[in-house]
């Protein structure tokens, strides 16, 4: 106690700390879903073999919409959209994999639901590959500006992606 006493805070010192809490405060990362997607993801909560095409789903359209974005006449928050939507995709594959796991772990589920695991397993490969192919796109055809803007993040989704591939790879039966 007796050194909070000698410690004399600036108003400076207290405005710059102020200032560091709010920039963490925004660095957290949103629900990347919206509340109707949400709501979506928490009705497949028994339901695992539809839970994960509907978040492949959600992480297409956040692709599209990025799409969309790039590709229309530039706005003032263009940078931010295209970076927010990255960012939301990217934070979406670890929901889809949490699924594609608990998914696999059903098969060892004697008197559970029963699903056709592979199958889903299966379409989820073929969805994030194109994913996978719809990234690639974006990184080749942009312009050296918005690479500028989005690569880190951009890479960060390649990176996800490509893990996440290998997950469900790994996670599927040999014939």
């Amino acid at each position: 106690m007796a050194l909070c006493s000698q410690v004399k805070w600036k108003p400076a010192v207290g405005a710059l700390l102020l200032a560091v809490l709010g920039l963490s405060a925004a660095a957290q990362v949103r629900d990347p879903l919206t509340p109707q997607e949400a709501e979506q993801v928490r009705d497949t909560a028994d339901k695992l073999d539809k839970r994960v095409p509907l978040l492949l789903q959600f992480a297409g359209a956040r692709l599209q919409q990025f799409e969309q974005v790039r590709t229309a006449a530039p706005a003032a928050d263009r940078a931010e959209k295209l970076y927010t939507l990255l960012r939301q995709y990217a934070a979406i594959l670890p929901e889809l994999d949490d699924a594609v796991d608990d998914l696999a772990d059903t098969r060892d589920v004697k008197n559970g639901p029963h699903y056709k695991v592979d199958k889903v397993l299966g379409k989820a490969i073929t969805d994030l590959q194109q994913l996978q192919a719809m990234l690639l796109h974006i990184q080749s055809s942009s312009s050296a500006a918005d690479l500028a803007t989005y690569h880190f993040e951009l890479q960060n989704c390649l990176d996800a992606t490509q893990d996440s591939l290998q997950n469900a790879h790994g996670l599927i039966k040999p014939p």
